[in-house]
Formats: structure tokens, sequence, C-alpha cells
């Protein structure tokens, strides 16, 4: 009897039972509006995630270029060059890491390894990169500061301050981010649980990823600032100083005598001055453009945090809230070539020869094609 009924309802025009008919949206005309499918399609997440992947990819592109363009650079410091080369590959794997994690990724329950879930659906790893990049933003300002103010010794040193460097980047990035190793548990397979966090975590939290970084890279800052200033306040003294900065703050010059001496005319007084003055306003736009990209994001973290824990806002591991938030984390990370061209002369005049390169070997080719078809 339900297939004749089905059957009569077919005929009918009617819907079948247990089936709702299609609802079609009709305008005062008596057409078909279709702006609720479009709107539906606009606002689809998936959409949304891959227009935000298209920056995210290009930034990390560009890092990856930075990264081989400093890596032709001739640099005074072996040190400078292995930070501004690793520097763009922590910046590239954040951005490639964040257009990664834009897509929900869909696991069989039963077969989820626990790897996946401490470090994909955790996100470890992205946190591991970008503790990376802020480490290595450390030691760009300790490297400034120890060719500052140990300028003597600093050439001499340079291999214990390199593999001192690499060191704590690392070790300083694996004890930073033991906190996000124990915000999920594994206790049955196939089920990776978040745990809410404590206020003590939350604390180590804040400590590792923001205030101890920020520290560092501000007193090294300010007492490299402080040389440089007692520099040029005693240029000229009888005193032989060694400064070994250019107007980058990269440190990449040999080392330069300043003394009445070697600079006995006002002009070239005033450019070593000048030098000593680009160097500490270079060594500021670095830190301070690093400083304000860090504060972004620990302070967007903390916010969500904070109101994910009252209850007005989604900061779980698989909500959209995240996603945005790895995704502006991603930005930021693409915008860091900008400061490092801003903040290294030696970076700045490489790429405007190589654009000047270009040009001129596309006019060259542009004259040929326009001397041939004459």
């Amino acid at each position: 009897m339900q297939s004749l009924t089905d059957t009569h309802q077919v005929a009918s025009g009617m819907p079948l039972s247990g089936i709702p008919a299609p609802t079609q949206v009709v305008d005062n005309t008596g057409n078909l509006d279709h702006k609720e499918n479009l709107l539906t399609t606009v606002i689809k997440p998936e959409l949304l995630y891959l227009f935000m992947t298209y920056p995210l990819i290009v930034g990390g592109s560009v890092n990856l270029m930075l990264f081989i363009e400093v890596s032709f650079i001739t640099f005074g410091s072996t040190l400078t060059k292995c930070l501004l080369c690793t520097q763009s590959v922590f910046d590239s794997l954040v951005c490639i890491y964040a257009a990664y994690d834009l897509f929900p990724k869909t696991y069989e329950a039963a077969a989820l390894p626990q790897l996946v879930c401490r470090f994909i659906i955790n996100r470890y790893l992205f946190s591991f990169f970008r503790l990376l990049s802020m480490s290595n933003i450390v030691c760009l300002t300790i490297d400034r500061f120890l060719a500052v103010v140990y300028m003597q010794t600093y050439k001499r040193r340079i291999v214990v301050y390199t593999v001192g460097c690499y060191v704590f980047i690392f070790l300083y990035t694996f004890i930073a981010t033991l906190t996000r190793q124990s915000s999920v548990q594994f206790s049955i397979p196939g089920a990776c649980t978040e745990i809410q966090k404590t206020a003590i975590g939350l604390f180590l939290q804040i400590m590792g990823h923001f205030a101890v970084p920020v520290s560092l890279i501000l007193t090294f800052h300010i007492s490299a600032t402080v040389r440089l200033y007692r520099l040029r306040s005693s240029f000229g003294s009888s005193a032989v100083q060694r400064v070994n900065v250019d107007d980058a703050s990269s440190m990449n010059d040999p080392p330069t005598c300043v003394s009445r001496q070697q600079c006995p005319t006002e002009s070239c007084e005033m450019a070593e001055q000048n030098k000593l003055k680009l160097a500490a306003t270079a060594m500021s736009i670095g830190t301070f453009g690093y400083v304000a990209s860090v504060t972004t994001v620990e302070l967007t973290s903390f916010i969500l945090t904070l109101l994910a824990a009252f209850g007005i806002a989604d900061f779980s591991l698989n909500s959209q809230a995240v996603r945005y938030y790895t995704c502006c984390v991603g930005l930021l990370a693409c915008c860091h070539p900008i400061i490092l061209i801003c903040s290294v002369n030696s970076v700045r005049l490489a790429l405007i020869a190589q654009y000047s390169s270009i040009q001129d070997r596309l006019n060259g080719a542009f004259a040929k094609l326009t001397h041939i078809t004459e």
C-alpha cells in the first residue's frame, strides 16, 4: 500500500511521504530569486579559508625568496647571515603551516594516531614554528648587542656565539612549548580530547611565549642603543674606538676605527656620526617591528582565551576562531620580510640592485623589439 500511495503522490505532483518538498524563493514578478543560494555559497567557511590561503602561500614564497637572496649576500658576520637566513625559513614555515591548517581535516576515529592528536590537531607544530621564529628574533637582537658592546672580541668568538644562539633557539622553543604538549589527552584510542587550561598553565604560556622573549629583546636592544649613543657622544676623543656596525644594524661591515686622527676633517666626522645614528635607527625599526608583531599575536590569543573561559567565544581546537587566529599569525609572519628589508641595509641594497638589473634587461629587450618592428 505504501508504494501505491507514493505512486499516487508522484502522479499528482505531491511530495513523497516523509520527504519535504523543495522550497523556492519567488519574487514579485514570479521569477526565482537566487539571492539566497548565492548568499549561502558566498558565506561558506571553506571558500573563505581558500581565499585566505592565497596571501599565506605568497608570503611563504616571499620568505623563501628572501632566504635565497640573503644566502648570496656577503656579510662581515657569519652569525648575522645565518640568523637572517633562518629567520626567513622559520617565517616561511609559519606561513605554510597556517595555510595548511585553514582547512579542517577528517580522520577515522578508530585510526587516529596519538602523534596526529598531539602534533597536528593540537597545533603543536604551529606553536613550535612560531616560537622558533621568536627565538631567532631574540638572537638577532643579541647579535647586534654583542657586535656593539663587545666589538673587540666579536670576530674572534663568532663560532662560540653562533653555537650558543642556535642552542638557545631550539632549547628555549622546546621548553616553552611543553605546556602545549599537555593541552590534550589521548586516554581512549581515537579520542583526542582538549584539556581545559588552568590559571597556572595560562601564566606559563604567557611567560614563555611573550614576557620572556620580549623582555630579552628590549633589554639587549636598549643596552646596544645606549652603547651607540655613548659612542656618538664621545666621538673624536683621543681614544680609538672600534665600531662594528653599519647603517642597518646588521653588523656586517668590517670594524671601523673612529678617532680624531683618522677623521681629521669635519665631513668625515659627520659621516661617521651619521653612520652610528642610522645604525641606531635601523636597530629600532627591527626591534619594535618584531615586538609589535609578537605583541599582536599574544594579545589576541590572550583575549580569545579569556572570552572562551567566560563562555563568550569558542576558542577550542576545531573552532573557526582558532583558524582565523592561525591565519592572522601567518599573515603577520608574511609581513616580517618588510621588517627585515627595512632594518638591514645590505639586503635592501641588494634587492634594489637586483630590481635595477631586471629593469635594465627588460628595457633592453623592449628596445630591441621596438627596433625590429620598425
